[in-house]
């Protein structure tokens, strides 16, 4: 069961399916295309959620040194990309 939730998410996701591969061992390989799509700060702010589990807009300035305005762009990007 948890392994066709994980492919249906990938597929709806946009990532498509895994890489399965089975010799001695089993082995899938899932890539995400999540990052090919990001500019680089947004890409440290994607990190820098996932190190924190949450941060707010003030947080997110400060941690990439840029304005108000250009922290809620970058964030108005990430929402309309779906993150």
């Amino acid at each position: 069961m948890g392994t066709l939730l994980v492919l249906r998410e990938r597929i709806r996701n946009g990532n498509g399916e895994p890489e399965f591969r089975s010799d001695a061992w089993f082995k899938a390989t899932a890539y995400s295309r999540l990052h090919a799509n990001l500019t680089e700060q947004e890409r440290k702010i994607v990190s820098y959620l996932k190190s924190r589990g949450e941060a707010t807009r003030k947080q997110i300035q400060e941690a990439l040194g840029v304005k108000e305005s250009t922290a809620r762009k970058y964030l108005l990007s990430l929402q309309l990309k779906g993150l």
